[in-house]
């Protein structure tokens, strides 16, 4: 059974959930846990106003009676990535936040679920995306897990449309590390695709080839588009000759944690695996298509632009890699929080 990696279904836990906070109250810094209706961001604060953040989204699972947290360092090394790129004075140190994020895990109650740490730039002196902030707010959301796409979707595999919205490269914007507040062209990419009737959109991106003469005595760029991600999510392909490709980082797609984890686990498998420059076209006419992702796992593409992809169900490579991901590389790669009773992976 083809099943996301967020599925398990926690009876009870519908509304189930906790943060933990450290923002300035009344000229002082206060750390509390709360309820999530019970917690509160200012509405000058720069993550509101102008995305002026970074977050991360992570796992935890139990396993064989013990609960851990997938890849926790590898999300927080990009998460404190993001503070430094973003100017923001760390609240705390990396480790110290680590510790946070377990104990948060813990008091949740909760056996499988997701963890959203964010940080902002706080309020400003004055409106303006420049201005000085006073002090930054962090805070740790753990709740149930997410559901992505539906079971359906995993299933059948997903239903995605070629994104007509162009991002700028990465070259002209250096945001492939990182998991900005910002999601505003992510976002209506994907509420169009939905209203369109697909499950997702593939985003694009601009990049010049090359510099021609123009006529002028000048230069004149020719630009392509390219692929570079899901809305929330990596792409891989596989080609006719059997080559597990994905877009390389230049093509401003998010430097995900489980898209790496997928190649590393690739090349384990034997497969050779690529990255670099690719087209619509490459997409249409691969043998298969899936996403990656923290709340994704792993899914199989079976149409883009409503054109069938391969048999138009999930692939052979992607079913290895898929159960191989959820078989091996999750249980291998927690950070243990405490023992539990209760087995929700299967």
């Amino acid at each position: 059974m083809v099943t996301s990696p967020n599925s398990i279904a926690l009876e009870g836990t519908e509304d189930a959930g906790i943060i933990w906070i450290s923002h300035v109250v009344n000229g002082r810094r206060k750390e509390e846990f709360l309820k999530p209706g019970e917690a509160k961001i200012d509405v000058l604060d720069h993550g509101l106003l102008y995305g002026g953040g970074i977050f991360e989204g992570i796992n935890f699972y139990t396993i064989n009676g013990k609960t851990g947290v997938l890849f926790l360092d590898e999300h927080l090394d990009r998460f404190y990535d993001g503070i430094y790129a973003l100017r923001i004075t760390p609240v705390t140190t990396k480790d110290s936040l680590k510790k946070r994020i377990l104990e948060t895990v813990e008091k949740s109650g909760l056996e499988r679920g997701y963890i959203r740490p964010v940080i902002t730039r706080g309020v400003g002196e004055e409106l303006g995306i420049s201005a000085p902030c006073i002090d930054p707010t962090l805070f740790i959301y753990v709740c149930p897990p997410p559901h992505l796409f539906s079971e359906e979707a995993y299933q059948k595999g997903l239903s995605v449309e070629i994104s007509p919205n162009t991002r700028i490269s990465a070259s002209e914007k250096n945001t492939t590390r990182l998991k900005w507040l910002d999601y505003a062209l992510n976002t209506e990419a994907k509420v169009a695709a939905n209203k369109r009737g697909y499950n997702d959109a593939i985003m694009m991106v601009r990049m010049t080839v090359e510099r021609v003469p123009d006529g002028d005595g000048g230069e004149k760029e020719i630009v392509k588009r390219y692929v570079s991600e899901g809305t929330a999510s990596n792409v891989f392909f596989v080609d006719k000759e059997g080559v597990l490709k994905t877009p390389s980082l230049e093509c401003n797609c998010l430097d995900g944690v489980t898209r790496k984890a997928i190649i590393d686990l690739a090349k384990k498998k034997g497969l050779k695996v690529e990255e670099g420059r690719y087209t619509e076209n490459d997409l249409l006419n691969a043998k298969e298509v899936f996403y990656t992702g923290t709340a994704a796992g792993v899914i199989a593409i079976t149409s883009i632009n409503k054109i069938k992809i391969g048999e138009g169900r999930e692939g052979k490579i992607t079913r290895m890699l898929r159960e191989a991901y959820n078989n091996e590389v999750i249980p291998n790669n927690l950070t243990p929080i405490r023992e539990a009773n209760k087995v929700l992976i299967r």
